[in-house]
């Protein structure tokens, strides 16, 4: 006891939640264990693991991150010459919320680069001098299939998303493929297609260059499950 005697009864605690609590139980040898209806057993604690095993595979937010690139292509003639020039960039944030069927995405437009130094400086400098950055925003998703998060399946569909350049919005029409990884991991890939004049632009042209009205866009996502 508190006074260092030694007696013949034993007091039981229990250790729940994180909490050490007096259960007011004494017992003698020979005296049965019966525990409260509120202790933990290993059906409580065989559930609670399968909930966090399902809340991982049900993860529905995302953040776009490393590994996403997005790529501008557009056919140019330079010094007579005909050339497919794709200019690429990896910055790109945002995020994704499959649970509210919504992504939205900035793609920064002065991290565009190419084969040409001069010409990358010419896209910044020329084209979007005082819009460095692109919005691309999906207000819907299509019809994600309810085990999307968790079979590692690939979706495919066809999606409208608002897109911002130069200080215009317009709406364009992706083709989408995308799957999880691990629960963990969304990546998808977006292509579409528009001409100058959807943004209120011209084509590029110089002495030494002229370019095409049709550029397709190409938007791959590496997105983090946000937990």
């Amino acid at each position: 006891d508190e006074f260092g005697d030694v007696i013949n009864t034993v007091q039981l605690w229990r250790i729940k939640d994180g909490k050490i609590d007096d259960l007011d139980i004494y017992l003698k040898p020979g005296d049965p264990i019966e525990l409260p209806d509120d202790s933990i057993s290993m059906s409580d604690s065989q559930s609670s693991s399968s909930d966090a095993s399902a809340a991982t595979s049900t993860t529905t937010q995302f953040q776009v991150g490393e590994g996403s690139e997005a790529i501008f292509k557009v056919d140019e003639t330079l010094r007579g010459v005909d050339v497919v020039v794709a200019m690429q960039t990896n910055s790109l944030s945002g995020a994704v919320d499959l649970s509210g069927a919504s992504a939205d995405i900035e793609i920064d437009l002065h991290d565009l680069t190419s084969d040409q130094a001069r010409r990358d400086r010419y896209v910044r400098e020329r084209m979007f001098p005082n819009y460095p950055v692109t919005t691309v925003a999906f207000s819907g998703l299509g019809d994600v299939p309810g085990d999307f998060t968790s079979s590692g399946q690939e979706f495919v569909t066809r999606l409208p998303a608002a897109v911002t350049v130069n200080g215009t919005t317009v709406d364009l029409d992706f083709e989408i493929t995308a799957r999880v990884d691990d629960g963990t991991e969304l990546v998808a890939l977006g292509k579409a297609a528009f001409v100058w004049s959807d943004f209120g632009m011209t084509a590029p042209v110089s002495n030494f260059f002229t370019v095409e009205d049709d550029v397709t866009v190409e938007i791959l996502i590496r997105a983090s499950a946000i937990q």
